[in-house]
């Protein structure tokens, strides 16, 4: 990781060398068996719709396929983030599975608690899974730094997130506030409050905002922790529908507002919950990716300056490198709205426009940025 920023730093993924470069992961958590072991051209595929990872989900019972399906991945100049969500309070199968993938050119980042504070997972687990991980991953044996990162991803505001969190350097949220009753669970037919009930997004609103929230709050703790410098946070927008709670799938530009305010409030990563998916929220999905080679070098440079505003529910992140702003905008309402250039503190007129992401957005670059409905736009 680039302690500056947060981001992923990695060679080549598909192995053939070269210098270690800021990395933006975007894909999704891919089903593995019944998917990418059915068809191995999928990586492929991928790749050419602009994604960068594969998160295959466990468990991975054919060692063989798993075996052919990274290295397809591999050619296809995909990284990899391995998961052992099964195993990882297992010594003896973390031992096994880190021996075997860990000289893996495209291995990105070790994936362990899924979700652990929403299962109630012992709270030190995250903690040792890390430190075998890294004793075995180029460490110093005593749980030192390893060669790559840990993930894991918490379900929950905020239960024991200092002990879970400790035993990672990427933590991811997951609010799914999509087609679900934030107020009252369908689940389980009892309401949802602070302190009692399960409504699949824990102490949501039902309203995007809860994905902002949740973004900062994580920031905030991190840095209260002490950690601001050390465990970067990523998003995990909901990519799945018609499922216990949450009764209908995101729409396309649903998807796109999702990701776009996790990586306005910090975001250094958009992996989704899962694909396969529809094919609007995956050709949305493609349009970010296929945008972010010409918003990386804003995103992920360390001499950036970045500030982020929010006017009419219109969510604004501005990151300024030189002469040049990246202006990554989406709009969380379902009605049109406008906003001014000049409200962004940015000169008009007289200023070059570039969009580099349009899911529905018009740019008057003397006057403002405007669509109906919900949109995303990038503008350098």
């Amino acid at each position: 990781m680039d302690l500056r920023t947060g981001a992923m730093l990695a060679r080549p993924a598909d192995g053939k060398g070269g210098p270690f470069a800021p990395v933006f992961p975007i894909g999704f958590y891919t089903g593995f068996g019944g998917y990418l072991v059915d068809d191995f051209t999928i990586p492929a595929q991928l790749k050419a719709q602009g994604f960068t990872i594969i998160h295959p989900i466990p468990s991975f019972d054919n060692l063989t396929a798993l075996d052919i399906v990274l290295d397809k991945m591999q050619e296809a100049g995909l990284y990899l983030i391995y998961d052992m969500r099964n195993t990882y309070m297992n010594a003896t199968a973390v031992t096994e599975e880190v021996n075997r993938i860990k000289s893996r050119p495209n291995l990105l980042i070790w994936y362990t608690g899924d979700e652990p504070d929403g299962t109630s997972d012992p709270l030190d687990a995250t903690l040792k899974a890390s430190n075998l991980i890294q004793s075995l991953d180029g460490g110093d044996g005593s749980g030192g730094a390893g060669y790559h990162p840990v993930s894991l991803v918490l379900n929950c505001e905020n239960y024991f997130f200092t002990e879970y969190s400790s035993g990672a350097d990427v933590l991811s949220q997951d609010t799914y506030m999509i087609g679900n009753n934030a107020t009252f669970s369908s689940q389980w037919g009892t309401p949802c409050t602070e302190d009692y009930g399960d409504c699949g997004c824990d102490n949501c609103k039902g309203t995007f905002e809860d994905i902002s929230t949740r973004m900062d709050e994580f920031r905030e703790r991190n840095f209260i922790n002490g950690w601001e410098r050390t465990k970067a946070v990523w998003t995990v927008p909901q990519g799945f529908g018609n499922d216990t709670y949450w009764k209908r799938y995101p729409t396309g530009p649903e998807f796109v507002v999702q990701s776009v305010l996790g990586i306005n409030h910090g975001g250094l990563g958009v992996v989704s919950w899962d694909d396969p998916t529809t094919p609007d929220i995956k050709a949305s999905a493609s349009l970010l990716a296929l945008s972010l080679p010409k918003m990386n070098p804003f995103i992920l440079n360390p001499s950036a300056t970045f500030r982020q505003v929010t006017i009419n529910r219109v969510d604004i992140g501005l990151w300024k490198v030189g002469a040049e702003t990246l202006v990554l905008a989406t709009n969380m309402n379902y009605f049109s709205v406008s906003i001014s250039i000049r409200d962004l503190g940015l000169p008009s007129p007289g200023i070059s426009v570039t969009q580099v992401l349009d899911s529905g957005a018009q740019i008057d670059p003397l006057v403002s940025i405007s669509c109906l409905g919900l949109w995303a736009a990038g503008l350098s």
